[in-house]
C-alpha cells in the first residue's frame, strides 16, 4: 500500500524514508539536484535576485549568460526532495517538502463548509518554489489576456508581444500537427510532455463534448475552448521544475552565486532611494550583500509584497502603523489580489471501467514507471483532463469556466480522510456519505476562469518571520457567483449525454449540504449557497504588485516591471499580473521570467538575444 499511500499523500515518517531508499535506488540520476553548498559569497554583485521560483530560475539563469556580470540567487527554501520527482506523488509533497502553510481570513457568511471557515495555502519553500510541488499542468491563458493587459495601458504585454517568450523556454515533446507548431517552442529548457496516462474517463469527456459540439483544444493555442488533453513539464516521466529545467544545467557557472536556505529580510536603499542591497538571514546570522545594478524580487505573489512592505515600500499608513520607515508610499502594494474560484470536488458515481481502480497492483504500477515511464505514476493524480468553455461572455473565444475532471473522489475512504480534512464532517458526509460502495466514482472541479473578485495582504508585523494577512475575498463580485452557477448547470447537462449517462452510468447522489437545506435541491439558489460555502481557490494567487500606468492608483510596477517611486528595484513574477489569466498561472509566469530578464538586459545596454526565430 505504500504506492497508494504516497499517490494520497497518507504515509508515515518510516514509510516516507523507505519510498526515498526506494527511489534513490531505481532513480538515482532523475532525482533533484542538491542545491545546498558551503559556498563562499562576494560582497557585491551587479544583480542581486530573490526566489528561485518559476520566475527567478529564469532571471537567474538568463543574466548569468552575461559573463561580464556577478549574479546572486538567494531562496530562501532547500532542495527538493526525492518524491518531488514523481508526478504521481505531488499530493504528497505538502507533507514532504519544505513549504509554507499560510492562513487566510475567514469571511461573515463564506465557507461555511470549512473548519475555521476559510482555506488556506501550502506554497513551495524549496529550490523550484511551487513548482517542486505543483500538479505541473501547462497551459498558457488565452491571447485575449495579455491583450487585455495591453489595453490597461501596459505597451508590450500584448499576446503577439509575449508569445515568443512562452515559445522560447518550452521543450515540447507532443505530437507534430500545424497547431503545435505554430504555437509550441520546440527547443526550450522546459520540456512539456502529452499525458503519458490516461483511464477510460478522459475519452468519455472527450465523446460527451463531441456531442455538445465541442472539439478537442490546445489550452496554449490561440483558441483555447474546448476539451483540452493535459501537458505536463516533466522530462521522460519525471517532474521538470524551475531550478531543475533552468538551473541545475548553468549551475557551475562562475558568475552565478545560488545560496538556499536564505531569508532575505529586507531591500536596503540609500538616501536617493536607490537598492544599496539586501540584508539577509543565513544559518542563523544576517549577512549584507551590496548590489550595483538591481535588486529582482521574485519570491511570489504573497512574499513579493511582504518583502516590499517590510523594505518601507508600501500603503504609507500601514508602514506607519507598524513602525515600519517609509521610503516611498507605493499604496498598490499587496493590493488587486486575484485567485481562480470554484469547487474542486462535484462527485459522481460511475460504473465500473470509466475512472481509477485501488485495485490495481502497485508493483505492477512501479514496474511500469521503471521500465519506461508510464502508467499512473506519470499523472498528477487524480487530474484527468480538462475543458475551457464560454457559457457567460460575449467573446466565444474566451473561456469564463475552466473545469477539471478527476478520475476519483473524495469518496473514496482513504482519499476523503486526508485530503478533504478541512471539510466540516457534516458537510463531508452529505457529500460523500451516499457514494461509499461504489465501485468508483469521478469528481468535478467547476472554477471561475476570469474572476472579478480582488482581495488584498498586508504584513502581520514588522517582523519577516511572520505570515502576512490574506484575504483572499472569494466571491465578493456578484459576477463570479453567477458563473459558478451556470457552469454547474452546464455540467449537469454534460453529464447528461448519452457517453456519460449510459455508457459511463453518471449519477449524482449527494444529499443537500448543512446551511442549504432550505433551498429547493439543485436549484440555482441551492448552487449559490453551495458555492458559497464550500469556496476554494486553486493555489493561483497572483497580481499583487500590479503592472499598471501612473494613472492607475494602484499602480506598483511600470511595463518595464520597475517598481515605481524608488530606484534599483524590480518585480519579475506572478505578483505583476494586472488580471488573472484564463488557466493556471505557472506557464504565464514562466513567460513573465524570460521577458523580465530581458528587459532587465535591455535597459541595462545589454544585448539580447533576438526571440524572432520562435514567432
Amino acid at each position: 500500500m505504500l504506492i497508494f499511500d504516497s499517490i494520497l499523500g497518507v504515509v508515515s515518517d518510516n514509510a516516507l524514508q523507505a519510498l526515498r531508499l526506494l527511489l534513490l535506488q531505481l532513480f538515482s540520476r532523475n532525482l533533484p539536484y542538491n542545491f545546498d553548498s558551503e559556498l563562499v559569497t562576494l560582497p557585491v554583485y551587479d544583480f542581486v535576485v530573490v526566489g528561485a521560483g518559476a520566475a527567478g530560475s529564469v532571471v537567474a539563469a538568463r543574466l548569468s549568460e552575461l559573463s561580464s556580470v556577478r549574479v546572486l540567487l538567494l531562496e530562501r527554501g532547500g532542495s527538493a526532495t526525492p518524491e518531488s520527482a514523481v508526478p504521481a506523488f505531488f499530493g504528497l509533497l505538502g507533507q514532504s517538502l519544505e513549504h509554507e502553510r499560510l492562513k487566510t481570513l475567514p469571511a461573515p457568511g463564506l465557507q461555511d463548509g470549512y473548519k475555521d471557515n476559510a482555506n488556506g495555502y501550502v506554497q513551495g519553500r524549496v529550490m523550484g518554489g511551487s513548482t517542486s510541488m505543483n500538479a505541473m499542468i501547462y497551459t498558457r491563458g488565452a491571447p485575449q489576456d495579455f491583450d487585455a493587459w495591453a489595453q490597461m495601458g501596459n505597451p508590450g504585454w500584448d499576446y503577439q508581444s509575449v508569445l515568443p517568450y512562452f515559445k522560447k523556454n518550452e521543450g515540447f515533446r507532443g505530437v507534430k500537427t500545424p497547431v503545435s507548431e505554430r504555437y509550441h517552442g520546440r527547443s526550450g529548457q522546459l520540456t512539456v510532455e502529452e499525458k503519458h496516462y490516461n483511464t477510460n474517463l478522459a475519452g468519455r469527456v472527450i465523446e460527451a463534448g463531441r456531442e455538445l459540439g465541442y472539439n478537442i483544444s490546445d489550452s496554449s493555442s490561440s483558441d483555447q475552448v474546448g476539451i483540452s488533453p493535459l501537458c505536463y513539464t516533466t522530462r521522460d516521466g519525471f517532474r521538470a521544475s524551475a531550478s531543475e529545467a533552468f538551473l541545475r544545467p548553468v549551475v557551475n557557472r562562475n558568475n552565478l552565486h545560488i545560496r538556499n536556505r536564505a531569508l532575505v529580510l529586507k531591500i536596503l536603499f540609500d538616501n536617493q532611494k536607490r537598492a544599496a542591497g539586501v540584508q539577509y538571514r543565513y544559518r542563523g546570522r544576517v549577512y549584507t550583500v551590496r548590489v550595483r545594478k538591481e535588486v529582482i524580487v521574485s519570491a511570489g505573489a504573497f512574499n513579493t509584497p511582504k518583502l516590499l512592505m517590510l523594505s518601507g515600500v508600501g500603503p504609507a499608513k500601514h508602514l506607519k502603523e507598524l513602525k515600519i520607515p517609509v521610503v516611498a508610499g507605493v499604496e498598490g502594494v499587496g493590493r488587486n489580489l486575484q485567485e481562480h474560484i470554484g469547487v474542486s470536488f462535484l462527485s459522481f458515481a460511475v460504473k465500473k471501467g470509466t475512472a481509477f481502480s485501488f485495485g490495481q497492483d502497485p508493483l505492477e504500477m512501479i514496474k511500469q514507471y521503471a521500465r519506461n515511464r508510464r502508467g499512473p505514476l506519470t499523472t498528477s493524480f487524480p487530474i484527468e483532463i480538462s475543458a475551457y468553455l464560454s457559457l457567460v461572455d460575449s467573446d466565444p473565444k474566451w473561456a469564463d469556466v475552466l473545469y477539471y475532471f478527476g478520475s476519483f473522489s473524495p469518496a473514496m475512504p482513504v482519499v476523503g480522510s486526508l485530503a478533504f480534512s478541512t471539510i466540516k464532517e457534516e458537510y463531508f458526509k452529505a457529500l460523500f456519505s451516499p457514494l461509499e460502495g461504489e465501485p468508483e466514482t469521478i469528481a468535478v472541479g467547476v472554477n471561475v476562469a476570469r474572476p472579478k473578485s480582488k482581495g488584498w495582504i498586508r504584513l502581520r508585523s514588522s517582523n519577516p518571520d511572520d505570515a502576512p494577512i490574506i484575504n483572499v475575498n472569494l466571491f465578493s463580485h456578484p459576477y463570479d457567483l453567477e458563473v459558478f452557477v451556470k457552469g454547474v448547470q452546464f455540467i449537469f447537462r454534460f453529464m447528461e449525454t448519452d457517453t456519460m449517462k449510459h455508457k459511463s452510468g453518471v449519477k449524482y447522489k449527494s444529499e443537500a449540504i448543512p446551511g442549504c437545506r432550505h433551498m429547493e435541491h439543485l436549484s440555482d439558489d441551492y448552487w449559490r449557497c453551495f458555492g458559497r460555502s464550500l469556496a476554494t481557490h486553486l493555489l493561483h494567487p497572483c497580481g499583487t504588485c500590479k503592472m499598471a500606468p501612473v494613472s492607475d492608483p494602484l499602480a506598483v510596477l511600470d511595463n518595464r516591471l520597475r517598481v515605481r517611486s524608488v530606484k534599483g528595484v524590480r518585480v519579475i513574477d506572478a505578483s505583476i499580473m494586472p488580471q488573472i489569466v484564463t488557466g493556471n498561472t505557472m506557464v504565464t509566469t514562466y513567460m513573465i521570467g524570460e521577458k523580465g530578464a530581458d528587459l532587465v538586459k535591455e535597459d541595462w545596454g545589454y544585448l539580447t538575444r533576438t526571440t524572432r526565430n520562435y514567432i
